[in-house]
């Protein structure tokens, strides 16, 4: 099926108000991208799945183009924490991350392949998607990425991989189905955990280093994030699991292209102890001016909502929380860079099902209705794709 573009409003931020403010687009989005889940957006191009079971496709829609172009056909994962990822290379080369999932008998959710592919012409043709991992088909999950591109063409994908986790229990099948009826699903005090991974290309996405491992013992199903600073310096946030199943936001940094990683940064101590996985990621951006930014969400007793921090020192510190949302249940977050280096932020507020867009420093937000914001920076502002009724809208400004 194809679809005809159904593009966007431009939204121009105005000096109306104090920084909490909302300030309405002033006109509507030209139309609903109809069926469409999980959409992401470049400052180019859109993508977004569609259809339902082994039948979903996942498919681009280059600015100018008449109709989107399928990447790829199977059970494409949509879901708000593990839909596809979209960027762009500084040679313009687009690249698209994905899930493919799979039922597997005994599993309580799906197993999952985490697969790369690209386009040279701006989306219109597509390579044959290539495995980011070494192990396609083995039953675990590869899922909850990110991706990003660094100023050197070298592409980055991060994910959470239960591998070790899965090979283990495959090992001790019947101490591990004793251990989790005496311990509920975390199975054995010795099992591994989940664990974050980042693998490295450096000849355009066609092939891909052997993945390494950033930290273990993650939080299970939050969503991962990368950045490229304009020196190569590569940041990941992810939610750990400290003790006390405290399940916070940590950075970590890596100066030699993801070959090794400092040893994590917790962004903030909430102290948010849950027992289980809230499908609640982070979002990383880093400005011009090397300041990194992390923003989430959390459900910790008094701060409940969405918070932003930045580190001036590469990671090592961050300053104190600033709320984005408060008294709040979870939402999603998003962040980006726009060409002059300027960071914004997008999150949704799932009591009113509106997303809001704000700079930093700026005095207003723009504010639509609809859920699951994804954004990017454009050259002198932002683009944002998002759900809504329907379907999907795609909306920018500076």
């Amino acid at each position: 099926m194809t679809r005809s573009l159904l593009l966007a409003l431009a939204v121009t931020l105005g000096a109306c108000g104090p920084p909490d403010s909302s300030a309405s687009p002033s006109d509507a989005p030209s139309g609903v991208i109809e069926g469409a889940a999980a959409p992401v957006v470049t400052a180019n191009a859109v993508a977004w799945v569609e259809g339902d079971g082994d039948a979903r496709r996942l498919v681009v829609l280059p600015d100018g183009a008449e109709v989107s172009v399928e990447v790829a056909r199977g059970q494409i994962s949509a879901h708000g924490q593990a839909g596809p990822r979209l960027a762009p290379g500084p040679d313009g080369t687009l690249y698209v991350a994905f899930v493919e999932e799979r039922a597997v008998e005994g599993r309580r959710f799906p197993a999952s392949d985490l697969k790369l592919a690209r386009s040279v012409d701006g989306g219109r043709t597509w390579a044959a998607p290539v495995a980011v991992h070494p192990d396609p088909g083995f039953p675990t999950g590869h899922t909850f990425h990110d991706l990003a591109v660094g100023p050197d063409g070298a592409v980055y994908v991060s994910w959470l991989d239960g591998t070790a986790k899965d090979r283990y229990r495959i090992e001790h099948a019947a101490e591990a189905d004793e251990a989790r009826g005496a311990h509920g699903h975390h199975g054995a005090p010795d099992e591994p955990g989940t664990d974050l991974a980042v693998a490295r290309s450096t000849d355009g996405g066609r092939t891909f280093s052997a993945p390494v491992v950033v930290a273990k013992g993650t939080c299970e199903c939050c969503r991962t994030a990368l950045a490229v600073a304009d020196d190569g310096v590569l940041y990941a946030a992810w939610r750990h699991v400290f003790p006390g199943t405290e399940r916070d936001l940590a950075l970590a940094r890596s100066t030699d292209g993801g070959a090794t990683w400092s040893e994590p940064t917790r962004v903030h101590e909430d102290g948010w102890a849950i027992e289980a996985c809230p499908h609640a990621g982070g979002a990383l951006a880093v400005a011009a001016d090397g300041a990194v930014t992390v923003a989430w969400p959390t459900g910790a007793d008094g701060r409940s909502g969405t918070w932003r921090a930045t580190s001036t020192d590469g990671g090592a510190t961050f300053g104190a929380p600033e709320p984005l949302l408060t008294n709040a249940p979870l939402g999603q977050v998003a962040a980006a860079r726009d060409g002059r280096g300027r960071l914004w932020l997008a999150w949704e507020d799932p009591r009113s099902t509106d997303v809001f867009v704000h700079r930093p420093g700026a005095p207003d937000t723009v504010r639509v209705a609809g859920a699951a914001p994804a954004l990017t920076g454009t050259a002198d502002g932002w683009r944002l794709a998002w759900a809504t009724e329907g379907g999907a809208r795609v909306a920018s400004g500076s």
